[in-house]
């Protein structure tokens, strides 16, 4: 850290922590997270303390709620400004290139591997790639996603940090002395690991010190922050989602949304799902990250997004719910149904199948009369192999 930019302003409430850093330079991975911890403790120490928020009585609470209402919500169905996301999945199953999709959708209010999303001024903190190499990155999504170019261009910015040493609290000093602390809707940071180096992710007091400072970015800049962190080692198929990622469990309790990408059995597919705080559940969906969809994400209902990828298992074969319907007349839709279940056929899969077969005329559905007009379902008449 320079003179000039630790003097560019010495009434800041972090200049002191500025000087401290810059005059204790990172040596090993142990000063390393010794000294961001001393850094973090004189940053906090030289600012005003916070007041504790009141107690709220009911009308309080009401009439916040009717005065402020929710904060804006970015991605629908997902997450809301001033929030935390969490994007894991297994090493290179597409999480920077979900992303860069994210940034250029967010800033252009384009749909986010399916989910709409509000025009949103986005900051991308890269730790990984190469500047060239993300700009290039950056150029095809937007073009592949046909992005509003004007958009991208008056709302995305992009902050190279590859080699970075500096803990996330002097990032958000130097936002400050900018002049763009409070500019940013969201704030993309990837990946998690980079800003965790010298922390043991398997220890929940450290991994919390993290996301403490993850927490304090979000508050400091009041944008919605979302980072990448990868799966642990082996297969995930019989794993719960929300425990997928590696480390402790403080991982999966502090974002207030969780994004997981585990592999499908289809190749080159991922099946999607959200462990959410502030929103109603998710349906799972499966993308498709494939040399046709590149360098974006195609959504596949056409897959049962609870066949994950099991390694070492062979692939079960595909139920067979038409034998379920006689061989002549007709059965309720709701008996089908519950013939199916009983066989240990998954509604998901039921009803994936059932389309198939509705599509390529091999079933036909009716509505008869009566109360709730209940569905009859029966197999298409057979073509007489000999008409003559």
């Amino acid at each position: 850290m320079t003179e000039d930019r630790i003097d560019c302003d010495p009434n800041d409430e972090h200049h002191d922590a500025y000087r401290w850093i810059a005059d204790n330079p990172i040596e090993t991975d142990e000063q390393h997270r010794e000294e961001r911890k001393q850094a973090r403790r004189k940053a906090s120490s030289s600012s005003e303390g916070k007041t504790i928020p009141p107690i709220l009585t009911w009308d309080d609470m009401m009439s916040d709620l009717e005065t402020n209402g929710l904060p804006p919500e970015l991605i629908e169905g997902v997450l809301h400004k001033g929030c935390r996301a969490c994007i894991s999945g297994s090493s290179k199953a597409g999480k920077t290139w979900t992303l860069v999709n994210l940034a250029v959708a967010a800033a252009s209010g384009s749909e986010w591997l399916g989910r709409p999303t509000i025009e949103s001024k986005t900051l991308y903190l890269d730790f990984e790639l190469q500047r060239s190499f993300a700009q290039q990155r950056f150029k095809w999504v937007r073009e592949k996603l046909q992005a509003d170019e004007r958009l991208v261009k008056r709302n995305l910015a992009y902050w190279n940090l590859r080699g970075n040493r500096e803990p996330l609290e002097v990032l958000i000093d130097h936002l400050t002395l900018e002049g763009r602390k409070h500019e940013f809707d969201l704030i993309i940071l990837d990946p998690y690991y980079k800003i965790a180096r010298g922390f043991d992710e398997n220890a929940a007091a450290e991994v919390a010190e993290v996301m403490s400072l993850v927490e304090d970015f979000s508050q400091a800049t009041g944008a919605a922050f979302v980072y990448s962190h990868h799966f642990s080692k082996g297969n995930k198929a019989d794993v719960d989602a929300i425990d997928r990622a590696s480390g402790s469990g403080v991982f999966a309790r502090d974002p207030d949304s969780i994004v997981t990408m585990t592999k499908h059995e289809e190749p080159d597919c991922l099946t999607l799902e959200a462990t959410l705080r502030n929103h109603p559940p998710l349906d799972p969906t499966v993308l498709e990250f494939s040399k046709e969809s590149f360098p974006t994400f195609i959504v596949r209902n056409d897959l049962d997004p609870e066949n994950l990828k099991a390694i070492g298992k062979r692939k079960e074969p595909d139920h067979n719910i038409l034998e379920l319907i006689p061989p002549t007349g007709e059965i309720p839709l709701s008996n089908w149904k519950e013939i199916a279940e009983a066989r240990g056929i998954p509604n998901r899969t039921f009803e994936r199948l059932k389309k198939n077969l509705v599509d390529e005329g091999k079933v036909s559905l009716r509505e008869t009369p009566g109360r709730g007009s209940p569905k009859m379902v029966g197999r298409a008449e057979l073509i007489d192999p000999d008409p003559n």
